[in-house]
């Protein structure tokens, strides 16, 4: 005689589809996808955006807008690059750190990356958590390394999981990410979360 409770509960096992990887996430959640119009995608739709109270995150114009800095009383600088000028440095009140790292597509700017992000995140904690001040966290184009940078510090002092911290960070910045069709340094960031956050 068939045990009718157990093909009942046979029938109703479907198999789970496996994860889809971050890059893959984000790129179905484009803005373009979503109906962004974009006429020039190497033209920057904004210096800046806001991505927290005290967190901006944008482009190599942002860095040397003194509009910007005055307006948001910006007191912090993460320079996700090895070329853009610390426009303010002589300033005392504006602390920098630079993050010397390539947008190259390379292993070794991956690995880089990575071993920069835990600094990363203890910087932006630093000013936008425990001083309470504004951090303008920047690369050339705001896209990729300053990117997945607040996409981290997210990660590790928010609660979020790379997906949940990379999509935040694109509905903010519809440019992030190549308009969310290129996730750079999405290695760095799953492997910092692995390291780090999910033991």
């Amino acid at each position: 005689m068939i045990d009718n409770k157990s093909k009942l509960q046979k029938n109703r096992t479907r198999q789970v589809s496996p994860k889809l990887p971050l890059a893959e996430y984000i790129r179905r959640h484009s803005p373009i996808k979503a109906g962004i119009r974009v006429l020039n995608e190497d033209i920057p739709l904004a210096k800046y955006n806001k991505i927290t109270n005290n967190i901006l995150l944008g482009n190599f114009q942002a860095a040397k807008d003194k509009d910007i800095f005055k307006t948001h009383k910006i007191r912090a600088v993460l320079n996700c690059s090895k070329e853009i000028p610390n426009y303010y440095s002589n300033h005392k009140d504006i602390e920098y750190m630079r993050i010397p790292v390539d947008d190259s597509l390379k292993q070794k700017d991956y690995d880089l990356m990575f071993q920069y992000l835990p600094v990363i995140v203890e910087f932006i904690n630093k000013h936008a958590n425990i001083a309470n001040q504004k951090i303008l966290i920047h690369c050339h184009a705001g896209r990729q390394r300053s990117a997945i940078s607040v996409a981290a510090f997210m990660v590790a002092k928010c609660g979020k999981t790379p997906k949940e911290a990379c999509k935040i960070v694109l509905d903010k910045r519809p440019e992030a990410f190549h308009f969310g069709k290129s996730l750079n340094f999405d290695q760095a960031l799953n492997k910092y979360y692995r390291t780090y956050i999910k033991k």
